[in-house]
């Protein structure tokens, strides 16, 4: 595997540094115009992709956006600094795979196991993560702008300063994750999503819509940076009231 890993880092080196990002819409039409690997590199990861030593796949800095790797297993592989915009990924194992500062613009990770990968300042803008399971991975200052987390398991990942901002929650577990300095700015796609025990020191939800949320206290929000325009679910309005009673 080191052998066929080492020919995909080679023959997709980068000739310059890329933003892990786009930073403006010419940007972004551009990383769309890259094309997707070549039949002999897509082979290679098909290969990799069904590697029965997980866990020794060193893809770092690969070039690879667009690769076809449904249900493969790499667990534990390092793609770190990596652009894999509109990678597809679907079902794939990921648990504990490295993703610090990787591009995945766009990339398709529905019902993904991505428990415990590590995705500090990855960028998951308009990834579609739905149903995946993102238990305890490390989200730290992600960008996960207009992305689909639509019944995602994030119970006790980390989201501390992630960019959540147009993104769809509805459904999703975020029972004791850290939201610590996260933008929820005008969320309003967070139908049935589960902030029970959810560290919400100093979020942003202004203009958030949380009236359809549950597992919410006046502690968590309390702790949150929330505005006239924040709407909570009506079960904290009543206990907001009960508590004004008593005192």
């Amino acid at each position: 595997m080191e052998v066929l890993c080492a020919f995909v880092r080679e023959a997709t080196r980068r000739e310059a540094v890329v933003s892990p990002r786009p930073q403006n819409k010419a940007e972004e039409e551009h990383l769309e115009e890259v094309a997707p690997p070549s039949t002999t590199v897509q082979a290679a990861l098909d290969v990799i992709g069904r590697s029965p030593l997980p866990g020794t796949l060193n893809l770092a800095g690969v070039e690879i956006a667009w690769a076809n790797l449904p249900k493969a297993d790499l667990k534990r592989a390092n793609f770190r600094g990596a652009n894999l915009y509109g990678a597809i990924l679907h079902e794939a194992n990921l648990k504990r795979a490295n993703f610090r500062g990787a591009n995945l613009y766009g990339a398709i990770l529905y019902e993904a196991n991505v428990e415990w990968a590590n995705l500090y300042e990855a960028n998951l803008e308009k990834a579609n993560l739905e149903w995946a399971n993102l238990m305890r991975a490390n989200l730290k200052r992600a960008n996960l702008t207009g992305s689909s987390l639509f019944l995602a398991n994030l119970e006790k990942a980390n989201l501390e300063e992630a960019d959540l901002r147009e993104a769809i929650l509805f459904g999703a577990n975020l029972y004791r994750a850290n939201l610590e300095g996260a933008n929820l700015y005008g969320a309003t796609n967070l139908e049935g999503a589960n902030f029970k025990g959810a560290d919400l020191r100093e979020a942003i939800l202004f203009g958030a819509d949380l009236s359809e949320t549950g597992g919410l206290t006046l502690v968590q929000i309390s702790k949150a940076k929330v505005n006239d325009e924040t709407q909570l679910p009506e079960y904290l309005k009543r206990n907001e009231a009960e508590t004004k009673k008593e005192t």
